[in-house]
């Protein structure tokens, strides 16, 4: 397990300089003009940059954003300014900085397009013949080990992309999709997207975004035509036995947490008494 003395170290090679702060450490690294803030607990190390370049993005824009970048993902606070965040567990904390560490640094410029490089890994691994980053097989003997969770393959995969099933507090549709690069779960929580007035689909987005706060390595986001997702990418090289039922157990606990409270946030107009007590009008 990486301590958080091992990982500041580490970053301080990488030429960042730290400080401690309250709740955690300030890190800067003069040549990419770049903050961080990092914090540590027994668990988890989290990472978090600034984004302010995207304080006046419309929230639609910043959770479709969700949904085409790598392992980063963007939260706000109630209130707050939309911050880009990396949650790492522990225990791979020192095999998975560098990915973090790259990932903050691609999408930290406002002006970078995460769609353009989501596609372009698309259209370079992702089509039907290019082989899995993980065999079959391999992927199978996981998948059955985790059936006693609730989880399942919803049919043979197709191409790289397993259809899996999740039995919990209702059955969810999970696709897993494994190529060279990334292996990536994604999970329409509210497949569907709601006809909401402007108000209520503001205060669904907001809330969307707010609850990626506290969401550790798992994103919400959403897709091109509004409807909810619950994501996680994790890179492939690194997705052993150990990840796998790591990221499985977050997935299905937060689709078990979140999913009724989603679908009740996306149609708030159904209930009056509700709305005002959010102060949505």
């Amino acid at each position: 397990m990486a301590s958080s003395d091992v990982i500041l170290s580490y970053i301080e090679r990488k030429g960042w300089q730290t400080e401690p702060i309250l709740n955690g450490w300030h890190a800067r690294h003069p040549e990419q003009n770049a903050d961080l803030l990092l914090s540590f607990t027994p668990s988890w190390i989290c990472l978090q940059a600034p984004l302010a370049g995207l304080a006046d993005v419309d929230q639609r824009d910043l959770l479709l954003r969700n949904e085409m970048m790598f392992m980063a993902k963007i939260a706000v606070a109630p209130g707050g300014a939309p911050s880009l965040q990396v949650e790492l567990p522990a225990a791979n904390g020192i095999h998975l900085i560098d990915y973090a560490l790259g990932a903050l640094a691609q999408y930290r410029d406002p002006q970078a397009n995460p769609l353009r490089e989501r596609e372009d890994r698309r259209s370079k691994e992702l089509y039907f013949d290019e082989p899995p980053g993980i065999p079959h097989e391999i992927l199978m003997t996981y998948i059955m080990a985790i059936l006693p969770r609730g989880w399942g393959a919803k049919s043979k995969p197709k191409g790289i992309t397993w259809p899996l099933k999740y039995k919990g507090q209702r059955l969810f549709d999970v696709y897993l999709t494994v190529s060279r690069s990334w292996a990536y779960f994604h999970a329409p929580v509210l497949p569907e997207a709601g006809r909401a007035d402007p108000s209520v689909q503001a205060a669904f987005f907001e809330y969307l975004l707010s609850v990626n706060q506290v969401l550790y390595m798992a994103k919400l986001g959403i897709g091109e035509h509004d409807q909810a997702l619950l994501m996680l990418e994790v890179p492939t090289q690194e997705l052993d036995f150990d990840m796998f039922r790591l990221v499985t157990r977050m997935l299905g606990t937060y689709l078990d947490l979140y999913a009724r409270e989603i679908q009740i946030m996306a149609h708030l107009h159904n209930d009056r008494r509700l709305m005002e007590k959010l102060g949505v009008c």
